[in-house]
């Protein structure tokens, strides 16, 4: 799951990852004829997956917005400066529906940066996590299967999420200085083996 990739990144990060045997998945927080688009803002929330490993089933997007069916969409009463922050920017999460080409097994993993614009009236980072929590869970319900959920959740207190039902798998370790603000999520009946901090410097944050 990557979070933040530019129009002057993707090409290169996404032929790539192709090389190596990775498909891609998923679209930008901005519209891509939005004007933000044309100076490298559209950031991409995506997914990559291996192709001898995971057959694609179904793939998707939805807003983090009172509006989750509109994709890059605001949060409808978001006040005018928090929309003119690129932090209050629309977001999205993006997610596809896999089986395991050795069990048949089937799940959603999904990749998602959420907001964390917020002024005295609204915390946006919660009404995005509160949307990303119902969302999840809907596509839970429709699927029949458990459910993956990771990136840039903008905030270490992510209760939210994990009384919608979803286990953090990192609850303490900062990602970004003195904070852990990227979260792995998953639903019930994932087992993690292992969930490791990377010590990588090519981003003001770690992986």
């Amino acid at each position: 799951a990557f979070n933040e990739v530019n129009r002057y990144t993707d090409p290169g990060l996404t032929s790539a990852m192709k090389e190596k045997g990775y498909a891609k998945s998923g679209t930008t927080d901005w519209a891509p004829d939005s004007p933000e688009a044309g100076i490298g803002a559209a950031w991409g929330n995506f997914i990559f997956y291996k192709t001898d490993k995971y057959s694609l089933i179904d793939s998707g997007s939805f807003a983090l917005s009172d509006t989750p069916e509109v994709f890059h969409s605001f949060i409808s009463y978001m006040d005018t400066q928090s929309k003119t922050n690129k932090e209050g920017r629309p977001r999205m999460c993006n997610w596809v529906y896999l089986e395991s080409a050795a069990t048949g097994d089937r799940f959603i993993l999904a990749s998602t940066h959420v907001q964390w614009a917020k002024t005295d009236e609204y915390n946006y980072n919660e009404i995005g996590l509160t949307v990303l929590a119902e969302q999840l869970n809907l596509l839970k319900d429709k699927y029949n299967c458990e459910v993956i959920c990771a990136g840039d959740m903008n905030t270490s207190d992510v209760t939210i999420i994990t009384e919608a039902g979803f286990n953090s798998l990192n609850p303490w370790i900062p990602t970004f200085p003195g904070r852990a603000i990227d979260h792995i999520f998953c639903t019930s009946g994932v087992t993690p083996n292992d969930s490791p901090v990377g010590e990588y410097d090519y981003s003001d944050h770690i992986p």
